[in-house]
Parts: structure tokens; sequence; C-alpha cells
């Protein structure tokens, strides 16, 4: 036997001498004696409502008594599914109060009255922003840790009227971040610099990155004689090509809608009085004028660690069109609806809308219901892969799709030093 297979023992010579099985029983013993710690989901991780137990505990969970659809799409069981009330029930649980602020604004989700990523994360702070005026420590607490407690039926009140979008869950992040960092103020002063933190972070995360978006786009984008083409409606798209306008470049666009919610009608409509020329088509026709286009300007409902553009359902299908006809797809999207989370499809996590929007205009299945081998699908996002986009142009700069986890970590750096 040579010298190198003489050194190789078995596992059971390189381990202390121990009789069998001896170790798995001091293993479940020392298990016995502690107590067992539960695992739990990330706080971001999306409930998985196709399991019994998980159902059970998110509707335990609720604020706003919600009824689960009868009608659920089997493919989409893991994502909730509840039927749309005429009007949101505001009877809270028992031992809930839930400040008129967070209440309205929580409607006006419901009744897709507030719409939009920015629109919907200005709305939710001004709301916090209102609560934490009004609020007053009860004796004996400490502000950092009752503020907070006090804060998460307000969230879940608003995660019932509608699911948060990306920028929302980003700002809830903030919120509670600057609680957390007046352990040892004084209440005044506690409360002043949460304030301050939401005021902060809505005009430099909103505000000024919507404006340095616009200026970066006009300046190094648009041009005399482009066509620039656009899905649906989205108000930074709609402030770029205003204000390109204003500033006299002379360009037409094209304007691709879909239904249920015909969101490019009010776009159109806008660029329309500010004296802009447009083309307006649905969906099903973009193949006939997507040639014609020299850019496609698009916003984002949020952009994944991974590159992939989470916007309005439709918008991969144009991007795609774009990308073989060799056009470049810019999206516009503020730093604040980055995201950690790596998705490949739009079927693991979304957004499923009311079913009924999807056959009021111009249908004859009001009683599409009765049938019990119909289901109805009206999904809110689609996710765009990476390879799609030409660039991404947020506040920072023009930036490729590969730099968003760079992005993200020195976003996480920087309040790590906070």
């Amino acid at each position: 036997m040579s010298e190198k297979a003489s050194n190789r023992q078995s596992p059971q010579q390189q381990s202390p001498q121990q009789p069998h099985g001896q170790g798995q029983k001091q293993q479940q013993t020392k298990r016995q004696g502690q107590p067992q710690q539960p695992s739990r989901a990330p706080s971001n991780a999306r409930v998985q409502m196709d399991l019994p137990h998980k159902r059970k505990q998110a509707t335990k969970k609720q604020i706003v008594q919600l009824k689960v659809s009868t009608k659920e799409v089997a493919l989409f069981s893991h994502l909730p599914q509840f039927e749309k009330p005429a009007s949101v029930s505001l009877m809270a649980k028992s031992g809930e109060s839930i400040h008129p602020a967070i209440v309205t604004v929580g409607l006006k989700y419901s009744e897709r009255i507030i719409t939009g990523s920015n629109a919907r994360v200005m709305a939710m702070l001004d709301a916090f922003i209102a609560f934490i005026k009004d609020y007053k420590t009860p004796h004996s607490k400490v502000l950092a840790l009752d503020l907070d407690n006090q804060l998460k039926p307000l969230i879940q009140f608003i995660e019932d009227c509608r699911p948060m979008s990306i920028g929302m869950r980003n700002a809830v992040k903030v919120v509670r971040g600057a609680i957390g960092r007046t352990t040892v103020m004084p209440e005044a002063e506690a409360k002043e610099h949460v304030l301050a933190v939401i005021d902060e972070y809505k005009k430099q995360k909103i505000l000024d990155a919507d404006k340095v978006i616009c200026d970066k786009v006009i300046a190094e984008k648009i041009v005399n004689g482009d066509v620039i083409l656009t899905y649906g409606s989205s108000y930074i798209v709609q402030r770029i090509l205003t204000v390109a306008h204003e500033k006299g470049i002379n360009f037409r666009v094209i304007i691709v809608d879909s239904n249920p919610k015909f969101e490019g009608r009010t776009l159109l409509e806008r660029l329309n009085a500010a004296g802009i020329d447009c083309t307006y088509l649905l969906l099903t026709g973009l193949s006939y004028v997507v040639k014609d286009a020299t850019k496609f300007l698009m916003g984002a409902h949020g952009l994944l660690s991974n590159g992939a553009v989470v916007s309005r359902a439709g918008s991969a299908v144009v991007a795609m069109m774009a990308h073989y006809n060799h056009i470049p797809v810019l999206v516009c999207c503020e730093t604040h609806k980055f995201y950690e989370r790596v998705q490949l499809d739009a079927i693991c996590n979304n957004e499923l809308e009311d079913a009924e929007s999807l056959l009021r205009d111009g249908t004859s299945m009001a009683g599409w219901k009765e049938n019990e081998k119909l289901r109805v699908l009206n999904l809110a996002y689609d996710l765009t892969p990476m390879e799609y986009v030409s660039a991404v142009v947020t506040e920072v700069g023009l930036v490729p799709t590969t730099s968003i986890p760079a992005i993200l970590r020195e976003d996480d750096f920087k309040k790590n030093l906070e």
C-alpha cells in the first residue's frame, strides 16, 4: 500500500471516538433542552396564499375584512385573490384604531383614485405625517417603540386596501428606520426628527429626482426629428415630453395603449393640450408603427436587483418589440423604486386587479361568475428582462441595468452611516 493511500482515513476514523448514534442523541438532547426558534420569512416576502396555514395567518393579520374570491385562478393561487367590495369595509378588528388620514388614503388606493407609484408614495407619506403630528406618547412608554407599534396596523390597513408598491415598501423602511433612531430623544425632538426625514425623503428621492431625470433625458437623448414611443401613462414620461416641447425641441409621440384602464388616453389629452403632435393606437397595432419610432421611453413600477423592470402590464411586449427593431429602450425610474428582490417572471409575484374591469366595456358577460368553468385574470404588472433595456435613467445618472445592485449597495452603505 502506498504512503498516500495509508494516510487516507474513513470519515469514521477521522471523527472523535463515539459509540454509533451517540452524536445524534446528544444533538437531539440539545435541541430538546433549547427553545426552538421559528423560521421566519423575510419581511418583504409575499405570503404564499396557496398554503392553508399561510392563508390563515394572512387573514388573521388583516385589518379590513376582505372576502376571498370564489373565482380564483389556479396558476396564481399563491397570490391574494379577494372580492372587490363596492366600498371598502372599514370595520376594524377589536382594539385597532385607524387614523382618519390613513383611512382616507386607503379608500383612495382601493378605489384607484390615487394611482401611479410616486403618487401613492407621496400620499402615504403625507398620511404618516398627519398621524405622527397627532401622536402622543402614552405614560411610561418609549416613543421609538410605541410609535412603531402604532404604525404597524396602519401599514397593514393600507396593504389590505391595495398591496403596496415597491416604492411604498422602501418608504416604510425609511420611516420605521427614522423612528428607531429616536430612542434617546425627547418626544418633541423625536417627532421633529421623523417628520424631517420624511420631508427630506419626499424632496430628495421623488421631487428632485424627477427633475434631474427630466433634465438628463432632454439634454442627452431627445433631439429634433425624434419619434418617441411610449406606453400607457407615466408621470415622469409626461413631464419629460412636456418640458422638451417647451424648450423648442421638434418631435412627435406615438402613444400605445391597452385595456382595461386605457391610461394612454389621459396622456394623449395632456400632450394634446400642450400642443405636441401625437399618434394614438392600441397595443394590437404596435407592429405597424414601431419602425417609425426612434426611442422608447417608459416609466417603471420598480427595478429589481437582477436588472428586470416591473411595469404596467403590456410594457414588456412594447419593450421587446422595440428591441427587436433596434430601437433604444430607456427606462426612467427613481432609485427609491429599486428593490433587492430577484424575479424572473411576472407569475411568482404580481398584483391581481379587479376581474370585472376587463368585462365592462362592450361585453355581454354580465353573468360570468355563475359559469363554473370560466376564470378571469387581470394582472397589474409584467416583467421586462434586462436584456431588452438599453439604459436606465436615474437621478444618479444614465446607468445600465447591471449597475442596479451597485446602487442598492451604495444606498445601504449610506443608511448604515446615518
